[in-house]
């Protein structure tokens, strides 16, 4: 699978206005999805400098602000308009427009890098890890929760062919390991949650797929084909995750990986 910068730009700008508005897509939710939260709070010291990249409209930057007034928060994301939404919410001068891959930062700038369900939507995962690591200082930290391989699996079969060939970024423990390994973190903590999704109906399902952009990505972050409800309808049912009542539920599974910034090997050779 391939895509181009500016058609995820696109999908999310479109995506800006109603991004906060998914969550009352969801009937309930049973499990973690939260860890990330957990996770900063044992990392982030005073007057730390802390970047919440692929910010969208600024969930994450809200909780660091709220939680670690002395630190100096910046956020960045690919989409002007989710930026501009951010700051009216949270007026967090610090906001820059740009995609991972060729950030404008110096190096080693900031002490934690906070990302969540951003690695996935990157055109190329490798080299937004190398720029993470060339912008976090000697010892400072990547925190990352992203879409692990058992999600959806039961409609959605993980093959293993990776994050950036999975129709939903989907990634094992192993794979992602690997990933932040080959750019010279030291990986010290794994976290995997598993939970699971209720929907009032199909379409609630089918409406908050598309709003966090999974529905674009299967094709490529272009605009899905008419005829993509009567599929997942068949693959839903086919799957049994439709109830008798029209409620759907399904799986979920998130990986959280706290990385550390290599003290030896300071540049990504």
């Amino acid at each position: 699978m391939s895509f181009e910068l500016q058609n995820v730009r696109r999908v999310f700008s479109l995506q800006a206005n109603t991004w906060d508005m998914k969550k009352n897509l969801i009937m309930s939710k049973h499990g973690e999805t939260r860890r990330l939260y957990q996770l900063l709070k044992d990392i982030i010291k005073k007057n730390d400098y802390v970047l919440d990249m692929g910010c969208g409209t600024g969930k994450v930057t809200k909780h660091i602000l709220n939680e670690y007034p002395h630190a100096h928060v910046f956020s960045a994301d690919i989409s002007l308009n989710m930026l501009k939404n951010l700051n009216n919410k949270i007026a967090n001068g610090n906001c820059l427009l740009m995609d991972g891959e060729r950030n404008s930062f110096c190096d080693n700038v900031f002490d934690v890098v906070a990302a969540q369900q951003f690695l996935h939507h990157t055109a190329s995962p490798s080299l937004v890890l190398n720029e993470i690591y060339r912008i976090t200082k000697t010892n400072g930290h990547f925190l990352l929760l992203t879409v692990g391989d058992e999600h959806h699996k039961n409609v959605f079969p993980y093959e293993g062919i990776g994050m950036l060939q999975d129709p939903f970024g989907r990634v094992s423990k192993e794979e992602i390991i690997h990933l932040l390994e080959k750019s010279h973190f030291i990986v010290d903590q794994v976290i995997a949650d598993f939970f699971q999704f209720e929907f009032l109906s199909f379409d609630y399902y089918v409406d908050f797929i598309y709003s966090i952009g999974s529905l674009h990505k299967i094709y490529q972050y272009n605009e899905p084909p008419a005829t993509v409800r009567s599929y997942l309808r068949k693959l839903l049912i086919d799957a049994g995750q439709i109830r008798a009542d029209g409620t759907v539920f399904l799986d979920g599974h998130y990986i959280s990986i706290v990385a550390r910034k290599n003290p030896i090997l300071r540049k990504v050779i």
